[in-house]
């Protein structure tokens, strides 16, 4: 493959001046890919075709707002500009004159515009990656190539953990152990008596708040404090 041959110093200088840090990740209606990091899979000589990674880390690119330019250094003092080339996002050797640039939302826009993008898999690349989901753009709809393309829109911010799930506990100050607690409307001295209700209560993490336990039998939901229900365990066992 041929390229123009350019004075790359130059080229570097005027990518680098004035450049931000900056990691993109895709939003879009659908789950698998909402969240996705922006990263890159090696396709020829200095090129990387853009790709989307659910779950993986975003590549870390430069923005010139003053060239709307958007460049990755690939190594040491070696540069690549992102272009649409052939319909395909990809990191080239060189600019391609394609204006890019961050709105105020975080949103990327091409050329003025954020809308064309789209993730394709199976688009007939050159080392023909299988379920890899490449970017596209294409101005004038859904593109032509590739299986299962879904339209996104490429934004700054970080990426999305694969099926991380986050529970948030309200405690006491310090944690409170698992306990059983079994509660009965009977007297010491009566030996059989009926547990009216058994509860949990769970080990959590301190946020400064005092945890509460529900507890439920016939009569309705009954919350009490899990300081005061220790409180209450330890009268008891003296």
């Amino acid at each position: 493959m041929k390229f123009t041959l350019l004075n790359t110093a130059a080229v570097a200088a005027v990518a680098l001046n004035g450049a931000n840090a900056l990691s993109l990740v895709a939003q879009s209606s659908s789950g698998d890919l909402n969240g996705a990091a922006l990263s890159s899979i090696h396709e020829g000589a200095a090129i990387d075709y853009v790709t989307l990674s659910p779950g993986g880390e975003s590549l870390s690119v430069d923005l010139n707002t003053t060239a709307s330019l958007i460049t990755y250094e690939l190594q040491p003092g070696i540069l690549q500009w992102l272009a649409v080339v052939g319909g395909v996002l990809q990191f080239y050797p060189e600019p391609v004159g394609d204006k890019f640039t961050v709105g105020s939302d975080g949103t990327l826009s091409l050329n003025g515009t954020s809308s064309g993008f789209y993730a394709c898999q199976n688009i007939n690349d050159p080392y023909n990656y299988q379920q890899t989901w490449f970017v596209l753009y294409s101005a004038s709809g859904q593109p032509t190539v590739g299986d299962s393309c879904t339209a996104v829109t490429l934004a700054s911010g970080s990426a999305s953990a694969s099926n991380a799930t986050t529970t948030t506990v309200t405690s006491a100050a310090n944690a409170v152990e698992t306990a059983e607690v079994t509660v009965t409307d009977c007297p010491e001295s009566v030996t059989n008596c009926p547990a009216r209700a058994t509860s949990a209560a769970p080990a959590v993490e301190t946020t400064g708040a005092s945890p509460t336990i529900e507890q439920t039998n016939g009569s309705g939901a009954v919350a009490i404090s899990a300081l005061a229900l220790l409180g209450s365990l330890s009268a008891f066992f003296l």
